[in-house]
């Protein structure tokens, strides 16, 4: 059999990979190519921004928000591909008339952070919301390669990175903005507390001394045993809860009377107290054979006695965070929850 140089094979890998190089600039070019027909065919008279091309826009009165200083976004939206199929929505009607309504889901406004990475917004909704006024509205076409909270200097890199994804149309309401969000949390909170928890304070006890006294409140609503009877820290007892979001939104209960009100009532599901189990450190309070709770409703279960009512609120950080919990929990989102803790199912 005949040898073949290393020389050779080195030419034949940088031809290879050079063909690569091409075929990745050519889908890319391609892409951008196909892209741009449809907005010449559908949309001759859209506004080329940045890459993105505006379809439709209703200017605002209020502020523009400064994207550099990194602020939320308070928005309403509903996004499609370019066939006019609904992806996702905040808004009620759309999803009722698509037929993907639930009456467990959150609709409504939804905060987008203005940067870039895991929890920030796309490159090219970075654009859409450049010179845009809060109480404006813009519909705009967004290509696959811009649909990335990555950033990068050219569009040519761009096409090179990017190179699967769904051209969408994304179609916004900017409702208001804020510099910091935990700020407004803690506002709302206190506007929350004056007008269902008697004015109670803000504070934390159950052991994180960074949070310092911030974003956790807590008010007794019956003490139950409380002056006679502590719990030791291996303590089991049973608890009733209800969470709900600031607008009052149920969104979890284990009382079937209550999930029936709310419409999130599923006959799958068993509606009785919840064992609990304390511990010498709150985070580590299990409910059921689950020790993976979030640290709020841990700090408040820490807090009670046996047969005491309670309400507790606490801003996102203690909950789920810029994330949320797909379509039940919008990100940074401040919750409630009743509690009462009984002797036995």
């Amino acid at each position: 059999m005949r040898k073949i140089s290393i020389l050779t094979l080195i030419a034949v890998a940088a031809v290879l990979a050079g063909c690569a190089k091409n075929e990745s600039a050519d889908k890319g070019a391609a892409a951008k190519r196909q892209f741009e027909a449809w907005i010449q065919v559908n949309h001759p008279d859209a506004q080329d921004k940045g890459g993105i091309y505006i379809l439709e826009d209703i200017p605002g009165v209020g502020d523009v928000p400064i994207l550099a200083n990194e602020p939320y976004l308070y928005v309403n939206y509903t996004v499609t591909d370019l066939d006019g199929n609904v992806v996702s929505t905040t808004d009620e009607k759309v999803a009722k008339r698509i037929g993907t309504y639930s009456k467990a889901y959150y609709y409504g406004q939804r905060v987008w952070w203005a940067t870039y990475g895991t929890y920030g917004i796309y490159a090219g909704l970075e654009n859409l919301f450049a010179d845009m006024r809060v109480g404006g509205k813009r519909k705009a076409a967004i290509p696959y390669w811009l649909c990335t909270t990555d950033r990068y200097d050219s569009e040519a890199q761009y096409l090179k990175k990017i190179t699967t994804g769904s051209n969408l149309i994304y179609e916004v309401t900017l409702e208001g903005i804020c510099d910091d969000i935990i700020e407004q949390q803690g506002k709302d909170l206190d506007a929350y507390a004056k007008a269902y928890l008697d004015g109670v304070d803000s504070t934390y006890i159950a052991g994180n001394e960074e949070l310092g006294k911030f974003g956790f409140y807590y008010k007794t609503v019956d003490p139950g045993d409380k002056p006679e009877h502590e719990m030791p820290l291996d303590t089991v007892m049973y608890l009733n809860y209800t969470g709900k979001l600031l607008s009052g939104k149920v969104f979890d209960t284990n009382i079937a009377n209550v999930a029936k009100d709310a419409g999130i009532y599923s006959a799958s599901s068993s509606y009785s107290p919840v064992k609990i189990t304390r511990s010498e450190n709150y985070t580590d309070i299990t409910m059921g054979d689950s020790s993976s709770l979030i640290s709020g409703f841990q700090a408040a279960l820490f807090l009670m006695h046996p047969n005491e009512k309670a309400i507790t609120a606490f801003y996102s950080t203690l909950g789920y965070g810029a994330t949320g919990t797909g379509e039940i929990i919008p990100p940074y989102s401040p919750l409630v929850f009743e509690l009462e803790l009984v002797a036995a199912p």
